[in-house]
């Protein structure tokens, strides 16, 4: 389900990117699945006609149009790529979200920094609730260390939330917190929303 959410995300922010990228001009930016590859294509809405403006393995889960620095940046999991804007060269990879990542996305800071968030499993053995008059605080446990959050749902799985920079081959650790997924009103990547700007 996720992926067809995802689509629906990054068709509706590419028509928002269309409007910025061609005021004078209404065009329409989707993907095609044409023998096995991903087309990206660009419909010029009065000519009736598209271009092919990339073409990659599959298409991507996330997309991000940084206009400001002319620069395409999208998730093929577990690959972040980068590709410049209007120019067909291959895509250069920028890092990795772990294989075992769910709900994976990508943002660019306002310095340009590209940060990836995504949940990781924790089991239920590594998880111990203590509820008190006025609150529930959860403590994970998660590669050996211990995370307290206060409030969580009772219902959900239960994951890390976590955030990461990418500078150049270097990964950096922004944040990371106990969280819930997968079930009715759990706050997911809510948690650590903050750490994404």
């Amino acid at each position: 389900m996720k992926h067809n959410y995802s689509r629906f995300v990054l068709f509706f922010a590419a028509c928002l990117y269309s409007q910025v990228l061609y005021a004078q001009t209404a065009s329409l930016f989707y993907f095609q699945i044409v023998h096995g590859k991903c087309q990206w294509l660009t419909r010029n809405v009065a000519a009736g006609s598209a271009t092919i403006t990339r073409e990659t393995t599959a298409c991507p889960t996330e997309v991000v149009w940084d206009v400001a620095r002319q620069r395409i940046l999208y998730l093929i999991e577990p690959t972040i790529f980068e590709a410049t804007i209007n120019d067909k060269s291959p895509a250069q990879s920028v890092g990795v979200v772990p294989t075992n990542a769910k709900g994976a996305v990508i943002t660019v800071t306002p310095k340009g920094a590209i940060r990836a968030a995504y949940l990781l499993a924790v089991p239920e053995t590594n998880v111990s609730t203590v509820k008190r008059k006025d609150s529930t605080i959860s403590t994970f446990k998660y590669q050996e260390k211990s995370y307290s959050a206060q409030g969580l749902p009772e219902w959900g799985e239960p994951y890390m939330a976590v955030v990461q920079e990418h500078i150049g081959a270097k990964v950096v650790l922004i944040a990371i917190k106990p969280t819930k997924w997968g079930a009715g009103e759990t706050p997911g990547l809510g948690e650590v929303s903050d750490a994404l700007n």
